[in-house]
């Protein structure tokens, strides 16, 4: 990965904005810096209607934001110091998740600033899971809020609720809920536990009132593939396990659909991507070999780590993202799979197009792979 984008999630982990999870920081959500607040309070630091009209924007009734992009050289004009605007020196200011899309902004900053509309409500469901360190999926959610206060109960599907995306979705707050309050730049936000929170995200998914695009995998629903996929960055991004999952997920999913979704889950997937290759290559192996993901192989003067492997059959997939397209990259990524062809591995690398728009070049190229490879003689 990028050194320099390493150095920016350092530092960002460095000032505690990013979660706790098993899995290395690229795999969880950077919270962003570069907080909403009210008009109000802008106003009376000094602030005129001229200069919010500038250099902010409307995130919902009474609160604004930074525009996105801003940089310290822009307001330079302000006399005064713009509350926030230190913010936009930090690693990463405006964080790190997927579109908003219909949203406008990321789900993060949308559930802080609903908080100071509403205050004591709880955040819930998907900016819940995003604030316990998941990066996906959340940004094209609605904020769904619990309160024991009588709110309107708009439509919490997110296509319709993107038709209103200034506005919180409202539930009511159930008794005997025991919220945490894990953001460090809002720390009275009361928020639901991961456990819940992933409980809540799971039967959003399953009843497809929330979802993504996903290519098509053979045997599988969509929305089976889209549960498999937050499982596999639940293992990574936080803290939570199997039995948390199922255990939080009472009366809400249905535990046999359940447990046979985390069984084809893997604790070592790191990206969505990753998630749908190995679902489409599962198939192609013979029977007694499995693929293990993030396998490390030592090389003769380097190490490298296959995102997908049958160590059995010294079969090895690199998935690239989009960091693989540099030059410097491209190099480097030639010298391992040249080492790896050298210490008898097979080796594939897939790219974004090649997995969902060649899939039948896909598993053939897979399909030979191993069928060298058990030609060669790897032990089954």
């Amino acid at each position: 990965m990028d050194t320099t984008w390493n150095t920016h999630l350092d530092r960002a982990d460095r000032d505690g904005r990013i979660p706790a999870g098993n899995g290395p920081l690229y795999t969880r959500r950077v919270l962003p810096a570069v907080t909403p607040m009210t008009r109000g309070s802008l106003l009376e630091h000094g602030m005129t209607r001229t200069m919010l009209a500038r250099h902010f924007t409307t995130l919902t009734r009474s609160v604004l934001m930074l525009r996105p992009g801003l940089t310290p050289a822009d307001l330079a004009e302000v006399p005064r110091p713009v509350p926030g605007a230190s913010a936009l020196h930090r690693a990463l200011p405006y964080g790190r998740g997927d579109t908003p899309a219909m949203f406008r902004f990321d789900g993060i900053s949308r559930a802080r600033g609903h908080s100071l509309i509403h205050p004591g409500a709880v955040v819930s469901h998907w900016q819940a899971l995003g604030l316990h360190g998941v990066p996906h999926w959340s940004d094209s959610a609605p904020v769904v809020l619990l309160s024991s206060a009588s709110k309107v109960r708009n439509r919490s599907h997110s296509v319709a609720a993107g038709q209103h995306p200034t506005l919180p979705v409202f539930r009511e707050l159930p008794g005997g809920l025991e919220p945490v309050f894990p953001d460090p730049l809002f720390r009275s936000l009361p928020v639901v536990p991961a456990s819940t929170s992933a409980a809540q995200c799971l039967a959003t998914v399953m009843n497809r009132s929330h979802g993504w695009w996903t290519p098509d995998v053979p045997g599988y629903r969509p929305e089976d593939v889209r549960a498999v996929q937050l499982l596999d960055s639940l293992w990574q991004a936080t803290l939570l396990t199997e039995d948390d999952v199922l255990s939080a997920c009472r009366g809400k999913v249905d535990r046999h659909r359940l447990e046979t979704l985390i069984a084809v889950s893997d604790h070592g997937a790191q990206s969505p991507q990753e998630t749908i290759l190995r679902l489409v290559v599962a198939p192609l192996l013979p029977t007694g070999v499995t693929w293990t993901s993030q396998v490390r192989v030592s090389l003769r003067d380097h190490a490298t780590i296959l995102d997908l492997a049958c160590e059995e059959l010294r079969v090895g997939l690199y998935y690239d993202g989009r960091h693989h397209v540099s030059s410097e990259q491209r190099l480097t990524d030639f010298e391992q799979y040249q080492d790896l062809r050298d210490d008898g591995w097979e080796v594939v690398r897939v790219d974004s197009d090649l997995l969902n728009r060649k899939r039948a070049k896909l598993l053939r190229q897979v399909s030979c792979a191993i069928s060298r490879a058990q030609g060669s003689g790897a032990a089954v």
